[in-house]
């Protein structure tokens, strides 16, 4: 409950107050524009993290983690010390976040405003959902084809830092063989797969069987 004294109301301070408490806090310093919360992310590649300062301070740069818990953590380092950049209010700021290749279905993004004074904070709305790529579908197309294969051909040799997207199946940051041996793996399990749908169900080959059968009939009589 929120009390006025009589002074305080005379001077129409109090409706100022009562304003400033219902609103402050749904008008945060910074606001994360994205990821809200509902979208539905391909672990392995990157989305593009996005905020914007609400209330300029004396910030020093932003940081970013996510959660897989909650929107209360326990968090995770994207990235720390971002250069400032614009500080202004209203102004736009992006990071292009490489999303770990793993099924997530509780995850959130914070960031902070990490100013001079005090810091602050703002929140995923809701949470999000990361689905882990195909083992092997280095171009997200939800296939394992030649044109993964050639991605791995180019990053073939990369010894650190290397992404998913380079051809680093198995994320441990290089390009190696044993990225392509998930490749093979996995392109050849799924050509058994279209191979095995293209074979006609049970009851369609039967009656494939009866029609040659009959028409065999026919023509002996």
């Amino acid at each position: 409950m929120f009390f006025c004294s009589s002074q305080v109301a005379r001077k129409g301070y109090c409706a100022l107050a009562v304003i400033f408490l219902t609103h402050g806090i749904v008008h945060a310093h910074v606001v994360l524009n994205s990821p809200v919360g509902g979208e539905s992310l391909d672990g392995g590649f990157t989305f593009p993290i996005q905020w914007q300062p609400i209330v300029q301070h004396g910030t020093i740069d932003w940081d970013l983690w996510y959660s897989t818990d909650g929107p209360t953590g326990p968090w995770i380092e994207i990235a720390a010390d971002i250069p400032l950049g614009d500080p202004t209010a209203g102004s736009l700021h992006n990071y292009d976040w490489n999303v770990p290749n793993v099924d997530i279905a509780d995850a959130w993004v914070r960031v902070r405003q990490d100013n001079s004074g005090q810091d602050y904070y703002s929140v995923s709305n809701s949470s999000f959902l990361i689905e882990a790529a195909l083992p092997g579908d280095f171009t997200g197309n939800k296939l394992v084809d030649g044109g993964d294969l050639l991605l791995w051909e180019n990053g073939f040799g990369t010894n650190s830092g290397a992404l998913f997207t380079d051809g680093d199946g198995d994320s441990d940051g290089d390009v190696d063989g044993a990225d392509y041996l998930l490749w093979q793996q996995n392109y050849a399990n799924q050509g058994a797969a279209a191979q095995l749908a293209t074979v006609p169900e049970p009851s369609s080959l039967l009656l494939l069987l009866l029609g040659t059968a009959g028409l065999m009939f026919c023509r002996r009589w």
